[in-house]
């Protein structure tokens, strides 16, 4: 029988210098999915994190750690929530070659991102994995300060990589409003390749969707992804013209087009 998900009073008892009206409204900022989902050394990794940023009296920040046992590196992101930052993320992947196998994207009370990035390890030594992912993570802090345009660096590594892939995906793109009460779960299935989730999530910003939560998984050289999105006003996607029009632009962007 697994061990029950940690709760905010699990990790009360984790952050014991914490005064109780700071912890109590620190806990307020995270819904209840937060702590449903997040394993408790990542939730005292992001309490820090946050009180970190307002000691400072910044509005973004970002963390890079490692883990050898799953052979991946974490790239953790705090900023104003707005609906390109996945986005901008998943471009300053691309841009350093880095294949993101897994995200973690969670919003607070008080308008911000908390978004976990999981990449494939490049280096078998730690200090050189460290050194890499923070390489990306100051191409995202440039990105979002708009002193880098991704779309040209990607485009640029794209050259310099061009290969001949070993087999093909037929891309398929599926719209469910049942999987979800509160979203429209997209689900695409496609041919991996540099860029890939860059160019999805930036159609879909471009679409005005808000993408709440996200489920990235490769499979070799497929990716099969879910987003969970709603419109601007926080509404699922339910009318058949826009489900139309969404399905044919995602896959125009699965098909390279």
């Amino acid at each position: 029988m697994s061990a029950p998900p940690p709760c905010p009073a699990t990790m009360r008892a984790a952050l014991p210098a914490w005064s109780d009206p700071e912890f109590e409204s620190y806990a307020s900022r995270h819904y209840p999915a937060y702590w449903l989902k997040v394993d408790l050394d990542r939730q005292v990794e992001h309490a820090k994190l946050f009180h970190a940023m307002r000691a400072q009296v910044r509005s973004l920040t970002t963390e890079v750690s490692t883990d050898a046992k799953h052979g991946v590196t974490e790239l953790t992101v705090i900023a104003p929530d707005h609906p390109r930052l996945l986005s901008v993320i998943a471009g300053a992947c691309a841009s350093a070659g880095a294949n993101i196998v897994e995200a973690h994207i969670f919003t607070t009370t008080d308008g911000f991102a908390l978004d976990s990035i999981f990449i494939s390890r490049a280096f078998p030594e730690d200090s050189d994995e460290i050194r890499r992912g923070r390489r990306i993570a100051e191409t995202v802090e440039k990105a979002l300060r708009g002193e880098v345009r991704l779309r040209d660096i990607i485009q640029d590594r794209r050259k310099r990589e061009a290969r001949a892939k070993t087999f093909d995906v037929e891309p398929e793109v599926e719209i469910d409003n049942t999987l979800s009460s509160l979203y429209t779960v997209l689900q695409i299935s496609a041919l991996d390749r540099l860029g890939l989730l860059y160019e999805v999530t930036t159609l879909l910003s471009r679409l005005n969707l808000n993408i709440g939560s996200a489920h990235i998984v490769t499979f070799g050289e497929k990716a099969v992804d879910a987003f969970y999105v709603t419109d601007l006003t926080g509404a699922k996607i339910t009318s058949p013209a826009r489900q139309a029009g969404l399905k044919r632009q995602v896959l125009a962007v699965l098909q390279g087009e």
